[in-house]
């Protein structure tokens, strides 16, 4: 089907699947839309009831390092330009200043489609991620058999350790359960490990709110109390502080965080504001 007019319609198809295409060659193209003007549009959606205009679905997984594995791949192939961009999103109707009403992008998992993440307005003029992790963190060379709320330590050859011993100097952070972000490592970069990046390598927390393994060795643990490495392998334990000319100082280097809930005895897992100092 084809029309010249400017303002025509080359194809209308009202259905259960108004137009449908498919492709079973490799590199086919089941439908494809070319816009060739500055302000055309190869392929347009639109729905005038409140719901999706477009739907993209692949069937298959693949390897998650791969464009090719994903449901939908935007590519520029515009040449000679300052700068390709990749991806627009515009709302035309939530102002210059958008809440956190206005989901810009908003992240789904499992059958229920549960939210799990997203990025939003923040009401004044800009954006915020939001996410179920609640630190950020960063992956380290490390030991094998670390755990989440490990306290860590730098070890002999650079590589991040369990702690062993109250008060270490060389604390580095502590194991993230869910980092709300995380860098040091891409697929590609995990690809060319000779071990699995889960074995060589450690999502440590270095600011942020995180649960940690704690003891109650040197005391019971209150909200706001300072902890440090302590003797039993992993945990932290409150902070002892030195009296010098009637100011309570810390030994530099020793604290881990604060504490925001409490320990009275024994060994648990509290809820800690990640201050390396």
């Amino acid at each position: 089907m084809f029309n010249d007019y400017s303002n025509g319609t080359g194809i209308y198809g009202k259905a259960a699947f108004g137009v449908l295409g498919e492709s079973d060659t490799t590199y086919g193209v089941g439908v494809l839309g070319i816009g060739d003007s500055s302000d055309a549009v190869g392929v347009f959606g639109f729905n005038t009831r409140g719901g999706q205009a477009g739907l993209f679905t692949n069937q298959t997984a693949g390897d998650d390092a791969t464009p090719e594995s994903h449901a939908v791949q935007i590519r520029n192939l515009g040449a000679g330009g300052a700068g390709p961009d990749g991806l627009a999103i515009v709302t035309p109707f939530a102002g210059d200043t958008p809440g956190s009403n206005v989901n810009f992008v908003t992240f789904f998992s499992g059958s229920n489609a549960k939210a799990v993440g997203a990025i939003e307005g923040n009401g004044s003029g800009g954006v915020v991620y939001k996410s179920g992790g609640a630190d950020f963190a960063e992956l380290f060379p490390a030991s094998k058999g670390l755990q989440p709320g490990d306290v860590v330590v730098i070890g002999p050859e650079g590589k991040l350790v369990r702690s062993i011993k109250a008060n270490q100097t060389n604390v580095a952070g502590v194991y993230s359960t869910a980092p709300g972000f995380l860098g040091g490592m891409t697929p590609d970069m995990e690809a060319q490990e000779e071990e699995e990046a889960s074995d060589s390598r450690a999502p440590i927390a270095i600011i942020g709110i995180v649960p940690v393994k704690v003891s109650a060795e040197n005391g019971s643990i209150r909200p706001g109390d300072l902890l440090a490495t302590s003797d039993t392998p992993g945990h932290a334990m409150r902070a002892n502080s030195v009296n010098l000319d009637g100011v309570e100082v810390y030994r530099p280097g020793t604290i881990i965080g604060k504490a925001l809930e409490s320990l009275d005895e024994g060994t648990g897992v509290i809820r800690v504001l990640i201050t390396l100092h």
